[in-house]
């Protein structure tokens, strides 16, 4: 099985076996502890978890909850999560709608506990979306309103991106695309937190 699934070295063969064997994602977050891998190795947990996740015929949170512990217990998975993300959006021509649905649906997963944001967006080419990025996002959106505990969540997802003075294209292009391709309503508070802060005039001021 770890062989049909690509796992082309004794590290990602190990890493896969530790989620595919384990009972829950803590105990598959032990067995991968126990694995000791150390340094670039370490990247494998969050690579070899990515690739199973789309696998799925349908979204399985046990891979949710085992990428947020690993996020949680160090930045570094975080990073190699990003790369992932970045790396596929390349190849996303190539991903049938299964892989893409999984794909969006762990990341909105990750999104509402905070372990990444949506800047990791920013690599994507707005200004000309293909059939397979408007699909990606718009279940990504879905699931986000769909998944969110209430409404303050999902606004703290979206101020996130507000952090940074180049997220202005970024927040401008996601409200138009929320506009155009998600049905699903995002709440005015949550259309709001996109845009940045109004700076109060001298008149208002003093």
């Amino acid at each position: 099985l770890a062989r049909a699934q690509r796992m082309n070295t004794q590290v990602r063969r190990s890493v896969f076996c530790a989620i595919m064997t384990a009972q829950d994602y803590m105990d598959a977050f032990e067995k991968m502890m126990k694995l000791n891998l150390k340094g670039a190795q370490q990247r494998e947990y969050i690579r070899v978890l990515f690739e199973c996740s789309m696998q799925e015929r349908v979204f399985n949170a046990y891979y949710g909850h085992l990428c947020h512990k690993l996020c949680s217990f160090d930045h570094s998975h975080k990073l190699t999560l990003q790369f992932c993300y970045w790396d596929m959006f390349k190849r996303m021509h190539a991903l049938n709608s299964r892989a893409l649905a999984n794909a969006a649906h762990l990341l909105s997963f990750i999104l509402l506990r905070f372990s990444l944001s949506l800047a990791i967006l920013k690599v994507l080419d707005l200004d000309n979306l293909t059939r397979p990025v408007i699909l990606f996002l718009r279940l990504l959106f879905t699931n986000m309103c769909d998944a969110s505990p209430d409404d303050n969540t999902l606004r703290l997802v979206f101020q996130r991106i507000n952090a940074t003075k180049d997220s202005v294209f970024l927040r401008e292009s996601l409200l138009s695309f929320l506009g155009r391709h998600v049905k699903v309503p995002l709440t005015a508070k949550v259309a709001q937190s996109l845009r940045p802060a109004s700076v109060p005039s001298k008149t208002a001021a003093g």
